[in-house]
């Protein structure tokens, strides 16, 4: 009901309209013994209006019709005929267009088409045969007229549906200003075609060219739009021209002239409409090529990104795989040197070399998870763990690797090489990806610290902090340091690739770890990083919401 009561103002407003450009087109009739010639507009609204609005607004048809015909010295029978079946008529364009599912703003050709073959062979026909109908049997029409009033009843109807449905929608999809510009168009266009059309039976060799260079260039310039106003100004003024009188074609009778009239109207219409229909498809597959264009050069950008990423995957192959192999050396030639060790010592070094020899497995491993750090895909293996052990095992890496220096381990201000009761921090994230970032946060503070031997590293709850007494860095560069490839220029005797620091910022970002450097030139350096503390149970949670991972 409520519903019902919203299409009122619709319906009242396609009654209103139809009525009054009905009476606007039989202003300008042509008429010629049984011939009536004329653009009937509201056939051209009310089509565009059920494409806009849907068949809600077909009462307005036939209030707007009945009222028409019944003002227009037709019979009661007549008018109510005529009315149902323009009525009938929009509603079965209705069905079909929504049948098949039309878009009206979408502007190909093979649309176009699709509207202007439903007009011309099947509402018009329609329409025609059943104005017929009514004229023969309730207006006294002869039989030996039907085939005139049928051709020129169906060429007024689909004239004015392809002209005028076309610039309604086009308005319609408007804003104000454009409307605006519109109107402004159809005035300043009517006044220029009446002057050339008035003149072209005098000067047909001048104007004609004249016409078609500035129809052209219009629908050029605005495509549907300008082709919908062009043809549709050029057509009422050639009507208005022939029903007052002033021949625009060269003919021997008024039947030959409206012949000519309606054939000149529509070949115009269509060829416009198509013209810049064709525009607008090459417009928007411009377009298309454009963003094409583009997503080719971001594919390529991607290209070059990926091998990038492959060759900074083989740098940190390398130099990851430094530490472990300069283990499992080490030891084979301390076994090579000192075969007749003892037992203990050469199962202690078997042991390291095992050591080593699985945390090359573990590289080998974790390999795809460093590709994926470079291309922002990391999905860590998440799990719980002991920050502890994975600490103290990176530091009997690093020991195993540096026998001469003292790395000592202090936690929770107790202070030992091997403390005699373990800090249970746990943590959840990827243990090995966190083992990656704290051997190399340690192998840099011995590398640096060369001919200083103490290293201190300390962990209180989910704090570690990792000191040297090296070169140190200075303040310009402590920004850079995290930077691929980066190297200071304190450090440039010293062997390494610059992809280190890298890789630990990117696994501590993973993890939601932050990190700081203090540090002075000549009197060492402190990391300080901050581990996540949120329970593991609410970072998986964060994680299965999709939020725990940031780049």
């Amino acid at each position: 009901m409520i519903s019902n009561i919203k299409n009122i103002p619709q319906v009242i407003s396609m009654a209103i309209l139809y009525f009054l450009l009905g009476k606007l087109s039989f202003s300008y009739v042509v008429s010629f013994g049984v011939v009536t010639s004329s653009i009937f507009l509201p056939e051209g609204i009310a089509l565009a209006f059920v494409l806009i609005y849907g068949a809600r607004i077909i009462p307005g048809v036939f209030i707007g019709q009945l009222a028409l015909a019944l003002t227009s010295d037709l019979s009661l029978s007549s008018a109510i005929l005529i009315s149902l079946s323009n009525s009938v008529e929009i509603l079965i364009a209705y069905w079909i267009f929504h049948k098949i599912k039309f878009d009206i703003t979408e502007y190909t050709i093979k649309n176009y088409l699709i509207f202007i073959g439903v007009i011309a062979f099947v509402l018009q026909p329609f329409s025609a045969a059943m104005g017929l109908v009514a004229l023969s049997n309730f207006e006294d029409l002869l039989a030996h007229n039907f085939l005139t009033v049928f051709s020129y009843w169906w060429a007024g109807n689909a004239i004015a549906q392809i002209l005028l449905t076309p610039l309604i929608i086009v308005l319609w999809s408007s804003s104000v200003k454009q409307r605006l510009h519109i109107v402004l168009a159809v005035l300043t266009l009517s006044y220029v075609y009446y002057l050339a059309l008035v003149n072209l039976s005098t000067y047909p060799f001048f104007i004609i060219p004249l016409l078609i260079i500035l129809n052209v260039s219009i629908i050029i310039r605005c495509n549907v739009v300008g082709a919908a106003i062009t043809s549709f100004v050029l057509s009422i003024v050639a009507q208005y021209l022939v029903s007052t009188g002033n021949p625009i074609f060269r003919s021997d009778n008024i039947h030959q002239e409206l012949f000519q009239l309606n054939s000149f109207i529509i070949a115009s219409s269509i060829s416009f409409m198509m013209i810049g229909v064709f525009i607008k498809q090459l417009k928007v597959l411009n377009l298309k090529l454009e963003h094409s264009e583009n997503e080719a050069k971001q594919s390529l950008s991607l290209m070059h990104q990926m091998k990038t990423n492959q060759l900074s995957f083989i740098d940190m192959i390398i130099h990851e795989y430094r530490t472990p192999l300069a283990i499992i050396r080490g030891e084979a030639e301390l076994i090579r040197i000192k075969p007749g060790g003892s037992e203990d010592k050469l199962l202690k070094r078997a042991g390291s070399i095992i050591n080593a020899s699985d945390r090359l497995e573990s590289i080998l491993k974790t390999g795809k998870s460093k590709v994926d750090i470079e291309t922002a895909l990391l999905k860590p293996n998440i799990e719980n763990f002991n920050l502890h052990d994975v600490i103290e095992k990176s530091i009997d890496e690093q020991r195993a690797l540096n026998p001469k220096r003292d790395i000592e381990f202090v936690t929770n201000a107790r202070t030992s090489q091997r403390p005699a009761s373990r800090v249970g921090v746990e943590l959840s994230g990827d243990k090995g990806l966190i083992k990656i970032a704290v051997t190399n946060l340690i192998s840099n503070a011995i590398k640096y610290s060369k001919g200083r031997n103490e290293v201190i590293v300390e962990l209180n709850d989910y704090e570690l902090t990792i000191t040297d007494q090296g070169i140190g860095i200075s303040k310009n560069e402590q920004a850079q340091i995290f930077t691929k490839h980066f190297r200071s220029d304190t450090s440039n005797k010293i062997k390494g690739s610059g992809v280190g620091l890298y890789i630990v910022d990117k696994i501590l970002k993973q993890h939601q770890a932050s990190i700081q450097v203090n540090s002075k030139l000549n009197e060492g350096t402190q990391i300080v990083v901050g581990f996540n503390s949120v329970p593991p149970i609410a970072l998986n949670e964060k994680k299965a919401t999709g939020n725990f991972f940031t780049n």
